[in-house]
Formats: C-alpha cells, sequence, structure tokens
C-alpha cells in the first residue's frame, strides 16, 4: 500500500508542474550532446593550433605575392542595353537616351477605392 501512495504523490506532483519542469522530469537531457562528442574527435587543441597556424602562414604568403604583382583592371563592357545616367541634381527622374517615365501614382491618391 505504501508503494501505491509514493507513486500517487509522485503523480499528484508532476501536475503541480509546469509544462517545461514537466518534460524536463519525464525526459531529463543528458550532459553528453552528439555534437560535442564529434566536434572532440575531430578537432583536439593541438590539431586546431596546428590548422590555425597553416592557414595563418598560407594567407601570409598570399598576401606578399600578390601585394608584389601588379593589378591592372579593365573597364568592364555594359550588359546592359543602355548607357549608364551621370549624377543629376536636377528635381526630376533622369532615365537614359531613349527611355521615358511617367507616374504612375501620385502621393495621396487613393489605391483601393
Amino acid at each position: 500500500m505504501a508503494q501505491r501512495s509514493k507513486i500517487n504523490l509522485a503523480t499528484d506532483e508532476l501536475h503541480n508542474l509546469s509544462f517545461d519542469a514537466f518534460d524536463e522530469a519525464i525526459n531529463p537531457g543528458s550532459d553528453w550532446h552528439d555534437f560535442d562528442a564529434v566536434v572532440e574527435d575531430a578537432i583536439s587543441r593541438r590539431s586546431f593550433l596546428g590548422g590555425v597556424i597553416a592557414m595563418g602562414s598560407v594567407a601570409g604568403l598570399s598576401a606578399a605575392t600578390t601585394a608584389l604583382t601588379p593589378v591592372y583592371v579593365h573597364a568592364a563592357t555594359s550588359r546592359f542595353g543602355f548607357e549608364a545616367v551621370s549624377i543629376s541634381t536636377k528635381d526630376t527622374v533622369v532615365v537614359p537616351k531613349g527611355y521615358n517615365w511617367h507616374v504612375a501614382t501620385r502621393w495621396g491618391d487613393p489605391l483601393f477605392s
């Protein structure tokens, strides 16, 4: 009979818990996670430091060779079918030659009536 009262007591206590506390009581989380195991197996401190030093060396050497190599920049041809519009301070819309514009909707025009 004493065993049955312990079960009822535990059940009553579970009914008074919040959802998160109930979930933790029924399904307690483990201290060890799968991701931690994968990272620990793949990267030890020594191999990580070796990789960092190797990557730093490669980056340093590539930066040194890039600094010694002259860089020539060629103007790219436009992939668009119009000339670029120059900067303007006019109080109007500026479009490329051969194009025009018109107002689709003015400020304050009702849209859905």
